[in-house]
């Protein structure tokens, strides 16, 4: 992801997936680094709905297809899956995700922060917790 370099970041980030389709860091960064290359939202948006058609009960697909949608919508949907899924940390975090993106740090924490201080989430909460700390 260095210098500019968001072609190889993608490949390598899809690899990993090929490796563990399940891996979901990898999903995150591989999108961030795909939209970064200027790879087109429609075509991941395709490479996700395939995803989320051959997986329809994973809730990490859902989420990673959810990621492509624009901040609004996808907090509608976000918050829908929360109420099949209340004990996801995974929806969670995609919640404070998205809270964050759309200037709603002080709603972010308060997600976060509980989180964290159980000592879940593991880095990806706690990154994101200081983010929200500092957009605020």
């Amino acid at each position: 992801r260095e210098a500019g370099r968001w072609p190889a970041a993608a490949d390598a980030y899809w690899a990993a997936i090929e490796a563990d389709l399940h891996n979901y860091d990898a999903h995150v960064r591989y999108q961030e680094a795909s939209r970064r290359n200027k790879v087109s939202r429609d075509d991941l948006v395709g490479d996700y709905d395939s995803f989320v058609e051959d997986f329809p009960d994973d809730v990490a697909f859902k989420l990673h297809r959810y990621r492509l949608e624009k901040t609004d919508e996808r907090l509608d949907k976000l918050e829908a899956l929360r109420g099949a899924h209340a004990d996801s940390r995974d929806v969670l975090l995609e919640i404070a995700r998205c809270r964050l993106e759309s200037d709603q740090a002080d709603k972010a924490v308060r997600i976060l922060d509980p989180i964290v201080k159980k000592g879940e989430g593991g880095e990806r909460a706690f990154l994101l917790l200081l983010e929200a700390h500092f957009a605020k």
